[in-house]
């Protein structure tokens, strides 16, 4: 299969990090050694004999431990599925299965057809959960499973707090170099990645790209305790077509001029740079 399309990536514009709340949520049974390869970043793709149906592009999947107790380690998304023959699936992930051959070969042997799972976007539990502790201890784990919207809620409430989580690989000065999707990657996991995101592509025309930036503002502007996130997405709502984003505006701006931890000679010198419609005067504070 190909990569997600732009039909795949969108909804509302984008399906993102953020926004997955109503995707289903996998769990999957690895062997431990294989886990600590996936988190090093030396194993890219999954693979398996089978396909469920309710397995796509951009699924996210929980990564537990086999060993005992099972143990949750982390949550990454599914990127490209490819399918073929056991040997063909070998060819086209090579040498990025973080597997040797000859036990590739063993676990394929007498299959006709073997999956693989991109790995994408790993994002690591702080510490480590059993499946008991999280998912209750009749949730017995199999090698591979769709949770309940309850069991995916428990899961991601497991996650860092994303404007409070710094990736390790990410460095400010190095951010010019990275491609899209490799700044887009980090963003989902750092801070930093999300407003050099932002700043980089903030005028683009692209449709799926503007939908991005929207997606990692809206977050920032949420969720960022400072006064220029807040106030860029108010500038966002209140230019919008849509009658009831601009109604949201308004609300969030009387927020802005009631909370008293904004900085207000940012907000002054915001107000000037991005004069309200309308007529519409912004108060001294603002």
């Amino acid at each position: 299969m190909a990569h997600l399309t732009e039909q795949d990536r969108t909804k509302n514009g984008i399906i993102c990090n953020m926004e997955k709340n109503n995707q289903p949520m996998g769990l999957l049974k690895i062997h431990r050694k294989y886990c600590d390869r996936i988190l090093a970043g030396k194993k890219k793709y999954e693979f398996r004999k089978q396909c469920p149906s309710w397995v796509s592009p951009g699924c996210d999947m929980v990564l537990c431990s086999s060993d005992a107790p099972a143990t949750l380690l982390a949550v990454f998304e599914i990127g490209e599925i490819l399918s073929g023959t056991p040997e063909e699936v070998w060819q086209r992930t090579f040498p990025d299965g973080g597997i040797e051959h000859e036990d590739y070969m063993r676990y394929y042997e007498g299959q006709q057809t073997a999956f693989a799972f991109e790995i994408c976007f790993v994002r690591r539990f702080i510490g480590e959960d059993t499946v008991a502790e999280t998912l209750g201890r009749n949730f017995i784990p199999h090698s591979f499973a769709m949770l309940s919207p309850d069991q995916a809620n428990e899961v991601r409430s497991l996650l860092p707090r994303l404007w409070g989580n710094m990736a390790t690989d990410f460095n400010e000065s190095d951010c010019e170099y990275l491609s899209h999707d490799e700044l887009w990657g980090l963003a989902q996991e750092d801070v930093r990645a999300m407003a050099a995101f932002y700043y980089r592509y903030q005028y683009d025309d692209n449709p799926v790209i503007k939908a991005e930036v929207r997606a990692i503002l809206k977050e920032l502007a949420e969720n960022v305790g400072t006064g220029f996130w807040p106030v860029e997405w108010y500038a966002t709502l209140r230019d919008s077509d849509d009658p009831e984003e601009r109604k949201e505006a308004e609300v969030l701006k009387r927020q802005i001029l009631e909370d008293g931890s904004f900085d207000k000679e940012l907000l002054q010198s915001y107000g000037q740079a991005y004069p309200p419609k309308m007529g519409d005067k912004l108060s001294p504070d603002f």
